[in-house]
């Protein structure tokens, strides 16, 4: 019986922690609504500048970022930060050991913890530090005359000027940020994972990664991959999936 209930035990936290370690949720695989906007929406020249128009090119550029450099940071931090996790779990006192792919998922759980929580904190800086503001240029740029496709494409690549100077100006204050808060973030990740049912199971983590080495090298990265935004190319795209 004590076995029976151990193996029971071991089948539910795997169940457990492998939900949690799911990469894909439901609402990540949707497309995105803007993304749909864009495929639908076809526009004629001149164009008349509109709240529209603003909201689908200020899709496109924030799509566009979010793959290319912000999505990275965590990205890259959390493959580091997989590879740095050491998981101590007992079952029944240690009666029962769980094997690798339990192991895994754990480790897959505190990631995604982390993720969310890196993600979150990332966007709420972008988004009030790069986007605000660069919608506000964008209005200025487009102004109230319609249009041409030549025209339009030139706000487009001043835009895409704009927003490489935003983004080089904010990765080193969002580093600093970031620093201040990735230790609190990876322990409430940690301990979200954790378990401790006395008599039961107590699953211990414990993370051997110098954070603050660790965010210096992922914005390096993302100051490259800025410095090598091709504005035109850019501007070029976002005008053909209008």
């Amino acid at each position: 019986m004590r076995f029976q209930l151990a193996s029971l035990l071991v089948f539910f936290l795997a169940l457990v922690f492998s939900a949690s370690a799911s990469p894909i949720a439901e609402r990540d695989v949707k497309p995105s609504s803007h993304l749909v906007d864009l495929a639908e929406r076809s526009i004629s020249y001149p164009v008349k500048p509109d709240d529209t128009l603003v909201v689908d090119i200020m899709a496109a550029v924030k799509a566009k970022l979010n793959v290319d450099i912000f999505a990275q940071i965590s990205a890259t931090f959390c493959e580091k930060l997989q590879a740095s996790l050491d998981v101590k779990a007992k079952i029944l006192g240690g009666i029962i050991s769980i094997g690798d792919l339990q192991i895994k998922a754990i480790q897959s759980a505190v990631v995604k913890n982390l993720k969310v929580r890196l993600d979150a904190d990332i966007k709420a800086e972008v988004d009030a530090n790069v986007y605000v503001p660069l919608e506000a240029d964008l209005r200025k740029l487009l102004g109230s005359t319609p249009l041409t496709k030549d025209q339009l494409l030139k706000v487009l690549v001043d835009l895409e000027v704009k927003a490489k100077a935003l983004v080089q100006v904010e990765l080193p204050k969002l580093e600093v940020k970031l620093k201040a808060k990735i230790e609190e973030e990876l322990s409430l990740a940690i301990k979200d994972a954790e378990v401790n049912i006395p008599l039961i199971a107590d699953v211990k983590i414990t993370a051997n990664i110098d954070e603050s080495a660790v965010l210096d090298a992922c914005i390096d990265v993302a100051v490259k991959a800025c410095v090598a935004i091709d504005v035109d190319a850019e501007a070029s795209v976002i005008l053909n999936g209008l």
